[in-house]
């Protein structure tokens, strides 16, 4: 093979590489999360793009400990609308009882942000039966 034709494959390698599809990333998140006015002594975080408003980003996750969170960069949502899910237990496990099960609560984190505060109450806990 000549050094052209080299020169060409290698060439075409890179306009490959390129070509492919870009999928969304997350963005590094971190905060407080409180439940009845106090910070969640243990809790889990679900954030998910809410499609239905336009969101086709990436889900992220975190894990609460006295009142803070944090989701690492692999586990970081796409910002924008969000619904969030949130399990708001009673201490660290294993010997923990759940007092709260939020689901779907509709939220706007704006794109850019690096902190975000969740301030929680019964009344945004939602019943399995609706």
């Amino acid at each position: 093979m000549t050094i052209a034709r080299w020169a060409r494959a290698l060439g075409m390698v890179a306009v490959l590489a390129g070509c492919g599809p870009t999928y969304p990333t997350g963005t590094p998140l971190k905060g407080t999360l409180t439940y009845e006015g106090k910070p969640v002594a243990y809790g889990l975080i679900n954030i998910a793009p809410d499609t239905v408003r336009g969101n086709k980003g990436v889900f992220g996750v975190a894990e609460v400990r006295e009142g803070e969170y944090q989701t690492s960069p692999d586990y970081a949502p796409t910002l924008g609308p969000v619904i969030v899910s949130v399990q708001v237990y009673d201490g660290p496990p294993p010997n923990n009882k759940l007092i709260a099960n939020i689901m779907e609560y509709p939220t706007e984190i704006t794109p850019g942000s690096a902190t975000w505060d969740f301030k929680l109450s019964a009344k945004d806990v939602r019943s399995l039966k609706q």
